[in-house]
């Protein structure tokens, strides 16, 4: 009877934390929209790509009579192409906006048990996504961090060391998507600098007199390789961010639902 009491007393002591299963709905269904849509606008836009009346390296046919092909064929892709555009980039921005009020709650679930050892405050946890350069790195660091201090917080122990907590594999495999997608965008850079290299060896400087069709030649070369290494990347950015922070929404709401409150 003894030990029930203290029990019943120990989990009235734990502090009340905040919900993250809304933020992580509005996050999931954010995200689950972005993937989504990317499927769609790839797929009209390649459609679109496949009618453009090319010629050897890129160079669109100026004929009239495959200028009439291609504008045929846009005609019935553009509106599409550019209303899923919208709505990707539109769930896009909603999808970053419920995962930085997601980490800020979830870190500040943290600092509210008071778990030692915590090397970022919650404002620096969302901040470090969206400062260029180290934002290669500190994700990484973030994530594993919060899922490791989380699992402290499910079990109720908020005096023990969160950092000799294994490292969850969705992490890792998040990260690598996220980092193959920022390799994949430098190597479309030096593509298209190679293919411009290589048209001036062919065509002479002549090739780049018309600013216009060398801008829109770059625009289609740019867009082919990036958007498959987009889609693909947000794709297992997207699947492996809802486990993991499944995982730590679960933990969090687990230590409040035992604490009673």
């Amino acid at each position: 009877m003894s030990d029930q009491l203290d029990s019943s007393l120990d989990m009235r002591q734990r502090p009340k934390l905040l919900p993250l299963q809304p933020k992580f709905t509005f996050a999931f269904i954010s995200i689950i929209c972005t993937v989504v849509f990317t499927i769609i606008f790839l797929w009209l836009y390649y459609s679109l790509l496949s009618s453009l009346p090319f010629k050897r390296f890129g160079v669109i046919d100026s004929s009239r009579e495959a200028q009439r092909e291609f504008a045929l064929a846009a005609s019935q892709y553009v509106v599409w192409v550019g209303l899923t555009g919208f709505l990707q980039f539109a769930a896009f921005v909603c999808g970053a906006v419920s995962i930085s009020m997601f980490y800020y709650r979830a870190y500040s679930n943290l600092y509210t048990c008071e778990i030692k050892g915590l090397t970022f405050s919650p404002g620096m946890a969302v901040g470090w996504f969206y400062i260029p350069l180290v934002n290669l790195v500190m994700p990484l660091i973030v994530s594993n961090q919060l899922w490791k201090a989380s699992r402290l917080v499910k079990n109720g122990n908020y005096d023990g060391t969160w950092q000799n907590e294994r490292t969850n594999p969705k992490i890792i495999f998040w990260y690598i998507s996220f980092a193959a997608f920022i390799l994949w965008y430098f190597y479309c850079i030096s593509r298209i600098m190679s293919a411009a290299m290589v048209m001036s060896t062919e065509y002479g400087p002549d090739a780049f007199m018309n600013r216009e069709l060398m801008a829109f030649n770059a625009m289609i070369s740019f867009f082919k390789l990036v958007f498959i290494g987009f889609g693909i990347s947000i794709t297992l950015q997207g699947l492996f961010m809802i486990l993991f922070t499944k995982e730590i929404t679960e933990a969090q709401d687990q230590a409040t639902a035992q604490a009673g409150i």
